[in-house]
């Protein structure tokens, strides 16, 4: 598979790394890499920047796009190239977050029409540990018996500026709810709303299991582990977390016994660019895009939980161009319902009184005009017949592309 590199952060020059590892793959050109490269090569992929990324659009020899992390200096430019690039049914690797939550959905709707595979790489997010805590946190919960009674977040960052460290804690919220679920609820303190450096951050969560969380920055001094750690009433896992995977670990204390569990090697970039080719050769919609912004939006929330000082709730709201319909149709509705309401009232006032305007042959014809309003809006209705599309639920399941 022939793959281009759009945008330059070390996450998206790792998988590009790999992808020129793999004998069966092949980096072809890299784009958006001015600002940090100037023109000279890129050491890392060996390979010169291009100069325009949307050539992308019109070559027909690349088969994927790796899309880095999104810029800060222009997010309406990544934006843009999203769009486009999922439009023309790009099949892209993106390195998240890459846009802001909002836009992340309306690539949602644009897939829902064409099936375009979006595959949302967070490092770590496959890691056999992640999956080994889950497992033990399951074993005897239940709707009366939850999995943990807390779970605590303890993340060491060298750079405090607002983006990073939000940029962070996405990636984090992501993790934790691949062990406890869905996020119900969000609060924040340590900061202000507009500050750009966060010297402290404390969040927290709470799961639809009715499990609380508790995030923290702190600060990186000789130890670099971050530690996940869920607390129940007769066990405690704790997950540790290194800058190099290999060295992930496991520990389960219950009681008077302990158990570590430790993982063999484990490269997430190599596991996610042979998750996304199977997800492309197997024409596989379903990828987890959907649940991935819902990540993104929680971390933008926590300027929202900072301003108000209180606990925001989070609903799973489905996007569709379907919900969107009905929206503005309920909107419309209300609209109409208040004209109504507002023309029946002056009519009553000018009959009541015998106005000069009763007299008026457009007046007199005012309650036609309302009823083809009535008509119209009812017409509207059927576009939704129109345009009916089927429907992709955001579940584990696969759904093909056709």
């Amino acid at each position: 598979m022939k793959f281009a590199l759009l945008g330059i952060d070390a996450d998206s020059l790792r998988l590009a790394e790999t992808v020129q590892s793999d004998a069966d793959h092949e980096l072809i050109a890299v784009y958006d890499a001015h600002s940090k490269s100037g023109n000279t090569p890129l050491d890392a992929v060996r390979l010169p920047p291009s100069q325009s990324w949307e050539s992308i659009l019109g070559s027909l020899s690349c088969d994927a796009v790796i899309v880095s992390q999104m810029p800060g200096q222009d997010p309406d430019l990544r934006a843009d190239q999203l769009r486009k690039l999922v439009q023309l049914d790009v099949p892209l690797l993106v390195v998240q977050p890459a846009c802001e939550a909002i836009i992340g959905y309306e690539l949602e709707m644009i897939r829902a029409d064409n099936r375009c595979v979006v595959y949302p790489f967070v490092p770590g997010a496959q890691h056999p540990a992640i999956k080994k805590m889950r497992a033990i946190l399951q074993e005897q919960s239940g709707d009366e018996n939850p999995p943990a009674e807390q779970l605590v977040f303890e993340r060491p960052l060298a750079s405090r500026k607002r983006d990073e460290v939000l940029r962070r804690f996405m990636r984090d919220v992501h993790l934790m709810r691949k062990v406890m679920g869905k996020v119900q609820q969000i609060a924040a303190m340590g900061a202000g709303e507009d500050d750009l450096v966060y010297t402290s951050l404390n969040v927290q969560l709470r799961f639809q299991n009715g499990v609380l969380a508790h995030w923290a920055l702190k600060p990186e001094l000789e130890n670099l582990e971050a530690r996940l750690t869920a607390i129940g009433s007769s066990k405690t896992v704790e997950l540790s977390m290194g800058t190099n995977e290999a060295n992930w670990s496991l520990r389960l204390d219950q009681g008077n016994a302990g158990e570590s569990f430790t993982f063999p090697a484990f490269d997430s970039y190599q596991d996610g660019l042979c998750e996304f080719v199977s997800a492309v050769e197997r024409n596989t919609f379903e990828v987890g895009w959907n649940a991935s912004c819902r990540d993104i939006e929680i971390s933008e929330t926590i300027r929202d939980a900072l301003r108000r000082r209180r606990t925001i709730d989070l609903y799973e709201e489905e996007h569709s161009e379907e919900a969107t319909f009905k929206g503005l149709m309920a909107l419309g509705g209300c609209g109409l319902l208040s004209f109504g309401v507002i023309l029946l009232l002056i009519a009553g006032v000018v009959e009541g009184l015998k106005l000069p305007l009763r007299n008026n042959a457009l007046w007199q014809r005012w309650p036609l005009f309302l009823l083809v309003l009535v008509l119209v809006f009812l017409l509207l209705q059927l576009l939704q017949l129109v345009f009916q599309r089927e429907s992709v639920s955001d579940s584990s399941q696969v759904v093909l592309r056709k």
